[in-house]
């Protein structure tokens, strides 16, 4: 009474909506039904969700808030009677009972994990989020990718052994009471007003979405007031989703039929795989059903099955639309609440329809059911999820729902049969969550009798392709009567189609079937009990497989080689890991079975037989009766060593349960140790060996953590291994049965190198101590007691100590040994085993071999030569035959050279064998020493002359080679090396000659010569890059190189050299070979062609480029040169001014060169200033007095136009063949990108630079600074003034970018090699422009770009500047010494403080907050002098480089010590560059003068700077196109982005990811850009982007813009690296993740869990910064083929 109250308070309530209260007027007079709710949604669904004619298809926009106000917000009102449902909902959750099972379904990709440790089998799964909360986090789990349909297994007992709850739902399962129908806790209105809500939902979507008259609505939500007029309806063309057609297809008919770009066709496509149908027109009925013909026509013309299309009218689908949405909200609905939950499944169980009840009728959830197969995706996808949170999260209600689905099994795959949709979107794939449980299938089994209906389902789908027959008594007796007849022509084809050995011709055809597997599986049978067999059957039984091992005996002798590779297929899928134990192995069970039934002289004699040694066997054959033959012979000694082998296998191989008294846990033992014998392992390549059916019968980890220690070279790195434990090497058997001919000596090689290594006294494997064999297979033993078997062995040892023998080798010889061996084992067990005097149960082998004069044999072998290799193993077998002997109590006969042998042995042999071996090496060096002593006397007598001028100058009068003077050398240290400046010195250019790879002529680097190139590769690069924000194609272009370097270009070089005529004539071979390569076998995938790439001749590295070669004469005349006085650096910048200012400012703007010329020095000589330093100026560089060759120039010229190719995009406001910048700032990217690399890796940058850096180097910095040859117009001098007006004139420098958008390398290093074009004397024919030598002029410049560096570093190093501002008071004065190096000191701090507070003045920074930094303060003025030296040092690095190769003077040898632990100081090396450079180290020598600090000054007050430092954009930017952003000085080592320590948390990170393309559908193949870190949707048509015509993928894409057609990127669910160069070329690599075992999983097929290996990925990022991913792409493909058949392009 009191709900009925409330409920008439609320009808009153003006806060609900109209129709909510006229639904509460009805409820309560009780004569609301669902008609009146499906008649509000007739009137209002399809003013909203109704597509509009003639809309855009792609982009079809629901007004979804209205929606919800109009149609959802209704529903919930009613439901809570409240104005704000969601807030009601809330209260009902939290007072609801925690939930014990999770439920979440599982889309597409999305990760799961499955623990092996508990779980009852693979499917039982956790969601993410139970997974980090379960105790399940720290046991050995599997991690995959769900393919869609499943949900999360927490909480339910019947999925876990253990750790049933994850920590969330654990609660539930503490709170869970006694059951009850959780509708009673909810208020009786609320589960009425539920019920009508859910009925009418439920009902109404099942109606609408399985509508199959499209053109008309129901009748119940027709609207009949309103009477359209005929035709003027809208309908839609409506194409649905099939697994048929392809992606392709539905594109070109849609092309064809709507007429609509790829593009679009595209999105289209997409949406239809995504959704499972999309609208593509939406017109009137006739333009609709053109569109369905034409659709129809296109797919069906090849016989095929055609689209399915549909003519549908658009309020159909606007019902349809809305349906969808009200199964999510219903599913939202449900999650609240289990008593929603309760009722829902209560609905769902009525009878279905309820107006006409059919005695034959099912419930609402089977007619459901029962139309799945008549949906689309999307829907069948709602249904299901509504399903697993309605029914299946409740056990009763799930109970019922597997009633229902057994009880319609058979219909329902029949259904899914004839769809074509994947098993993943239909309804039979909720079989798994059924049929899996125990106690339910249990139940249906019992009670719904659900085997019968699988089965029944299985032979229906059968019978169909069954010959039914019917039978009569005449019939059958007729039938087995010729049945018989059948049996007996079977007989006589026994054998019939065997393999025969061709003996002349080769086998002219070879059958394909053979190849996959012609051997028969002879025996099956897995239980060996003998006494199901008796003994006649054992010579039966071993005739196919003795026949069987003999063809591998004769394959292995040679026998058949005319057979083709038919055979030689099948002899490896017979020992194959994964075939063996059914064939190999069977093979030798068959034959030990045979052994043990039979007499074993019976025995021997017809294994001898089957291989052809009968003959052998006699004592005649290496008589008169052997054949001369060569092949015969040859035959016959290899059919002798596999005879012994097998006899090996069958006498001591017992490892196998039941033939040995083993258990499978020392089966699988022994085959580890064996396998490690060979090598350490890594945890996947030793599962690999080892058969996979015996996994479940043992813990294989544990296993193999018993005989071997798994250690990695460091912690969390790579290349784990197992080694095998010191204790397990007894166990070695070199003829383990399993091991191949190679595998078999890599082992012992390594065995016999093991113990030589631990110095044992015999180098040799002996044959391991066997286990017993099983009761059955004990008669195996009196093999080694037979009268055959001893001649066989008598035979061996008699022919090795005969030197005439032909049918002897050293293999027989050790098998028998270890035969030998074998039969001594055995003895010595009966002897310890069996009483002294039971005869009957010992084996007496060597009172049989004494008698037989085998004991003799082996003595006498101890004098033969030719089995030295096995002497070792010999004196085991006889030390082993004594013991035996003396634990039997016989004496044996000793000759004299046993007992010498014996005495040897115990003398330990071996080690005075090492020891001599010692002593001859160390005699050899001897010789050698001495040989070399006395060439050195010779030297010194025939140049005596030479060594006296030498030894006059010494203050010593001993040997150049002496020593003994160092210390007085010492007191005269040589100068250091100075590259720049009047101090210049230690110049050393030799001579040099190559030797080209091509023609191998040998040619020295002149100018006179032929022209010599170097194999060099250049590329775009944002590697370097600081603001990957700016667009790398855009076209603004300034004459200054970019503070941020957000683009540059890379030169490398492998450092071939070939002549330039040479190189041309491979590359026109290469590209006429390519052009005329048929279409259908495509181009080279490793290279293009029209790129001009190429591979190296030599090594095959990728190149597009040649460096020419420059002669180094052309530097090495300096040493002639007078040098130009010196000139103080004020001076300097007064004369540059002086000559900038005669330059036409109008000319430079146009460019024009005709009256751009420079003043003449007469000119400038009269204002004193300037004429001084004028006067002197053209000795300041090197003139070239020889013309380059033509070939150098036109290779010169081939160069800078593979460069210039790089920046194509770019309008340059100079032209491009004018003015070579682009080259000087691929030099100068390229040093930047050393010297990154070298600080990376912590090394110097010149002791440490490779063989190939250095090439490239030398020959990059000197072709650069020859290129102004090619100046014929006077346009660099233009170009230089301009660089100079920008530094030395404010009007220019404000007009220009900032002091902070420059990069301070790139500019020193142009103005140095432009600066000599300034310098031309007036003449009337132009003169070519010098190049610079490390002048006076040279080193002010590097003295004015690193205040200009400077300057950039105080001004960008805010972090610094803040903690001096904040700390200021830390820095206390020091106490004051008196030193006279006082002052100097004083002086310096004083200068540093004074030049960094005015800089920071002058570019208007805030210094109120940190007003004592202008207090001078003496240690945080250090700091300041401290970090400006440490930061210099990058540019001084490039710089120091720079000069090196451009002078030729050697580098100090502290900056040449490689390797990072002989790295001196940063003091240190900050002092030795500035030496090496002409510098002072002292800030106040070097920018004291006054000019500079004015410089420095006028640079910080660039009004951008002002707006760089706040990051506002206040003002205009000048100039408007440079990014907003203030780079750093200097710039650090970029890094790859940074991923989680663990992959779990990477792969769970993107779960989640949405195409950002395709809203209802999430990203298949999410990858991450490594250098960015930006998630992309890889792979797939709806992120397809069209670049030039030509369509690529998200990847690709992104690398165009992100890394210049570079890309590194990480493909997260398949756990491997992407790498992509341009367009057409990429490869895969292995992530940096690894598992516990140091191993990689590409492809997560192993799913162990998987850790960051920072190693690995800082490989793979010294890759990406060493610029090597396409050389490493290229090599990848030249080595796998099937890489060229990926698309990379779409990636």
């Amino acid at each position: 009474m009191e709900g009925s109250k409330m409920e008439e308070q609320i009808i009153t309530d003006q806060t609900l909506q109209p129709i909510v209260i006229e639904w509460m007027i009805k409820l309560q007079q009780g004569i609301l039904t669902a008609t009146d709710i499906r008649s509000y949604w007739a009137r209002t669904v399809p003013k909203i969700y109704s597509p509009s004619r003639d809309c855009n298809c792609l982009n079809i926009q629901f007004d979804e808030e209205k929606a919800k106000s109009t149609l959802l917000l209704p529903l919930e009102q009613f439901l809570t009677l409240s104005d704000n449902p969601k807030e009601v909902c809330e209260n009902l959750k939290k007072t609801d009972a925690d939930p014990m099972l999770c439920g979440k379904m599982f889309k597409n990709g999305e990760p799961v994990y499955s623990c092996r440790d508990c779980g009852l089998d693979a499917s039982c799964v956790l969601c993410v989020d139970c997974f980090k909360r379960s105790a399940h986090r720290n046991h050995k789990y599997k991690m995959c990718m769900s393919s869609g349909g499943g949900y999360c297994d927490c909480g339910d007992s019947e999925a876990w052994r253990a750790h049933v709850f994850c920590d969330e739902h654990l609660k539930g399962s503490q709170k869970a009471g006694e059951e009850e129908d959780p509708k009673n806790r909810l208020n009786p209105d609320l589960v009425r007003r539920a019920e009508i809500i859910m009925k009418t939902v439920v009902h109404y979507c099942f109606e609408i979405l399985e509508w199959e008259n499209s053109t008309v609505l129901p009748e119940s939500l027709q609207v009949k007031s309103a009477q359209s007029e005929p035709g003027s309806e809208d309908y839609a063309t409506m194409l649905f989703n099939d697994e048929i057609h392809t992606y392709d297809q539905v594109i070109q008919t849609l092309n064809r039929a709507i007429e609509c770009s790829t593009k679009e066709a595209i999105d289209f496509a997409t949406t239809i795989d995504h959704e499972g149908r999309t609208i593509v027109r939406c017109s009137n009925f006739q333009s609709c059903c053109h569109v369905k013909q034409l659709i129809e026509k296109h797919t069906g013309r090849s016989g095929s099955k055609s689209l399915k299309c549909d003519v549908m009218l658009t309020s159909v689908i606007a019902h349809q639309t809305f349906a969808m949405r009200l199964l999510s909200w219903l599913q939202n609905i449900l999650s609240y609440c289990e008593g929603f939950r309760s009722i829902f499944g209560s609905i769902m169980m009525q009878m279905y329809p309820e107006e006409e009840p059919d005695p034959f009728a099912g419930s609402l959830l089977e007619a459901i059911m029962k139309t799945d197969v008549r949906l689309w995706k999307t829907a069948r996808n709602q249904w299901h999820q509504l399903f697993i949170i309605g029914l299946l999260m409740n056990s009763e209600t799930k109970k019922q729902f597997a009633k229902t689905f057994t009880r319609i099994y058979s219909s329902l795959m029949k259904d899914f049969i004839n769809d074509d949709h994947e098993h993943g979107v239909s309804i039979a794939s909720l079989a798994v969550q059924i049929f899996t449980v125990p106690t339910l299938a249990h139940s249906l089994i019992a009670e719904d009798d659900a085997f019968n209906i699988l089965i029944s389902t299985f032979l229906h789908e059968c019978v169909k392709h069954r010959n039914t027959e019917v039978w009569t008594d005449e019939l059958r007796k007729s039938f087995l009567h010729g049945f018989r007849r059948l049996i007996e022509l079977l007989g006589w084809m026994q054998g019939m189609d065997s393999v025969v050995r061709q003996i002349g011709a080769h086998v002219e055809f070879e059958a394909e079937w053979e190849t996959v597997a012609g051997l028969l599986l002879h025996v099956t049978m897995t239980d060996l009990n003998p006494k199901d067999l008796i003994r006649p059957a054992a010579r039966v039984l071993m005739e196919l497989p003795l026949r069987t091992l003999v063809l591998i005996a004769q394959f292995r002798a040679g026998m058949w080689r005319r057979n083709g590779f038919s055979l030689v297929n099948q002899v490896y899928f017979y020992h194959n890991t994964r075939l063996r134990d059914e064939m190999y192995d069977r093979d030798i069970m068959m034959l030990q079975f045979a052994a043990a039934s039979m007499d074993p002289n019976e025995f021997l004699v017809l294994v001898l037989h089957k291989f052809g040694l009968i003959f052998w066997a006699q004592d005649s054959f290496e008589t008169k009766s052997r054949k001369p033959e060569e092949d015969f012979m040859r035959q016959t000694v290899t059919m002798v060593e596999e005879f012994l082998n097998l006899l090996l296998i069958i006498v001591s191989e017992r490892y196998t349960p039941g033939i040995g008294k083993v258990t499978f846990q020392e089966r699988m033992r022994r085959e580890i140790i064996h396998w490690l014998c060979m090598e350490p392992m890594t945890h996947s390549d030793l599962l690999k060996c080892l058969p996979r059916e015996l996994y479940d019968e043992v813990e294989i980890e544990k296993l193999i953590l018993d005989v071997a220690s798994f250690k990695r070279p460091s912690p969390n790195q790579a290349g784990g291994k197992y080694e095998l434990k010191e204790e397990c090497y007894s166990y070695f058997n070199p003829f383990f049965y399993h091991y191949s001919r190679q595998e078999q000596s890599t082992a012992e090689e390594v065995q016999l190198k093991r113990r030589r290594t631990n110095r044992e006294k015999l180098i040799c494997c002996p044959p391991p101590v066997p286990p017993d064999f099983a009761p059955f297979y004990t008669p195996i033993l009196k093999i080694l007691q037979s009268d055959i078997f001893l001649h066989v062995i008598n035979s061996v040892l008699v022919r090795a100590t005969s030197s005439y023998s032909l049918s002897f080798s050293e293999t027989q010889f050790e098998k028998t040994l270890h035969l030998i061996g074998v039969a001594l084992h055995e003895e010595s067990k009966s002897l310890e085993q069996a009483p002294q005097n039971d005869m009957e149960g010992q084996i007496r082998f060597t009172e049989l071999a004494v008698s037989k004069g085998i004991l003799t044999g082996l003595q006498a072998c101890l004098e033969v030569s030719r089995i030295d290799s096995h002497r070792d193993l010999l004196l085991w077998t006889l030390k082993k035959f004594s013991d035996v002997a003396k634990l039997r109590g016989t004496e044996l006969p000793q000759t004299s050279t046993m007992m010498s042998a014996v005495s040897e042995m115990e003398d330990e042999k071996p080690r005075s064998k090492e020891s001599s071996k010692a002593k001859i090496a160390a005699q050899r060096r001897a010789r050698i020493m001495a040989q070399m002593k006395d060439m050195q006397k010779n030297f010194i007598k025939g140049h005596a002359e030479y060594f006296k001028d030498k030894d006059s100058c010494s203050t010593s009068g001993g040997s150049l080679m002496d020593l003994s003077n160092a210390e007085d050398e010492s007191r005269e240290l040589p100068r250091q090396p100075c590259a720049v400046g009047m101090n210049q010195r230690g110049k050393e250019i030799p001579e040099e000659s190559h030797i080209c790879i091509l023609c191998r002529e040998e040619q020295a680097i002149e100018v006179s010569g032929r022209c010599m190139v170097l194999a060099a590769f250049v590329q775009g690069s944002t590697v370097l890059s600081k603001n990957r924000e700016r667009d790398v194609n855009e076209e603004n272009f300034l004459p200054f190189m970019p503070a941020d370097l957000y683009f540059g270009c890379h030169v490398s070089t492998c450092g071939h050299v070939m002549h330039s005529d040479c190189w041309q004539k491979f590359f026109d071979a290469v590209l006429s070979k390519e052009r005329r390569r048929p279409l259908r076998y495509g181009r080279h995938v490793s290279f293009d062609v029209d790129k001009s790439e190429f591979l190296c001749p030599l090594c095959e590295c990728l190149s597009n480029a040649v460096i020419p070669l420059i002669p180094p004469s052309i530097y090495r005349e300096t040493d002639s040169e007078p040098y130009v006085r010196d000139i103080n650096l004020s001076d300097w910048i007064t004369s540059l001014l002086g000559l900038i200012e005669k330059i036409s400012l109008n000319k430079i703007g146009s460019g024009q060169p005709d009256g751009c010329r420079i003043s003449t020095l007469a000119e400038l000589s009269t204002r004193p200033s300037e004429g001084a330093y004028a006067a002197s100026l053209t000795t300041a560089f090197i003139e070239i007095s020889k013309k380059l060759s033509d070939d150098i120039k036109s290779m010169m010229r081939l160069l800078n136009q593979s460069i210039n190719n790089i920046f194509r995009h770019r309008s340059d406001f100079i032209q491009e063949d004018m003015i070579p910048n682009h080259a000087y700032w691929a030099a100068a990217f390229t040093i930047h990108s050393i010297e990154r690399v070298l600080r990376d890796e912590k090394k110097s940058i010149f002791g440490d630079l490779s063989s190939r850096r250095y090439n490239c180097l030398q020959a990059l910095v000197r072709y650069v600074g020859v290129i102004t040859v090619e100046d014929d117009s006077g346009c660099i001098g233009i170009h230089c003034a301009r660089l100079l007006r920008y530094l030395l004139v404010y009007e220019d420098y404000i007009l220009n970018p900032s002091c902070l958008d420059v990069d301070a390398f790139g500019l020193l290093l142009t103005l140095i090699l432009t600066s000599p074009s300034l310098h031309l004397p007036e003449e009337e024919v132009y003169t070519t422009p010098s190049i610079p030598n490390g002048s006076v002029s040279d080193q002010h410049f590097i003295n004015l770009m690193t205040v200009f560096h400077c300057v950039q570093i105080i001004l960008t190093d805010k972090d610094f500047l803040e903690e001096c501002s904040s700390s200021s008071d830390s820095f206390s004065d020091p106490m004051e010494i008196d030193d006279p190096k006082d002052s100097e000191s004083e002086t310096e701090l004083k200068f540093v403080h004074e030049f960094y507070t005015s800089i920071l003045v002058a570019a208007g920074v805030d210094l109120e907050k940190g007003e004592k930094i202008k207090e001078y303060n003496k240690g945080r003025t250090e700091r300041i002098i401290k970090m400006l030296r440490a930061q210099l040092l990058p540019f001084l690095r490039c710089t120091a480089v720079f000069f090196h190769f451009l002078t030729g003077v050697v580098p100090p040898a502290r900056l040449k010590e490689g390797g990072s632990q002989s790295l001196p100081s940063s003091d240190v090396e900050y002092t030795l560059l500035c030496e090496y450079l002409g510098m002072s180290p002292k800030f106040s020598l070097s920018f004291g003068c006054q000019s500079l600090r004015q410089l420095s000054r006028i640079w910080s007050q660039h009004p951008r700077i002002r707006i760089l430092l706040s990051e506002k954009p206040e003002n205009l930017l000048l100039p408007a196109n440079l990014p907003l952003k203030l780079i750093k000085q200097p710039h650090s080592v970029n890094q790859l982005s940074s991923l989680p320590k663990d992959y779990s948390e990477l792969i769970n990170s993107v779960s989640q990811f949405i195409c950002p393309n395709s809203e209802s559908d999430e990203a298949r193949t999410p990858t991450m850009c490594l250098v960015c870190g930006t998630i992309l949707c890889s792979q797939s048509y709806c992120c397809q982007t069209e670049v030039d015509g030509q369509m690529v993928g998200a990847c690709t894409f992104h690398a165009l813009d992100c890394g210049a057609g570079i890309g590194i990127f990480l493909r997260i669910r398949d756990c491997k690296i992407l790498l992509l160069a341009g367009r057409a070329k990429g490869t895969y690599m292995s992530a940096p993740y690894i598992d516990a075992y140091g191993e990689t999983d590409q492809g997560l097929f192993r799913g162990n869990p998987l850790s960051l290996c920072e190693s690995s990925y800082k490989q793979l990022h010294r890759l990406w910064l060493r610029h090597g991913i396409p050389e490493e792409i290229a090599h990848s493909l030249e080595l796998h083929s099937n890489m060229a058949t990926i698309n990379w392009i779409l990636l």
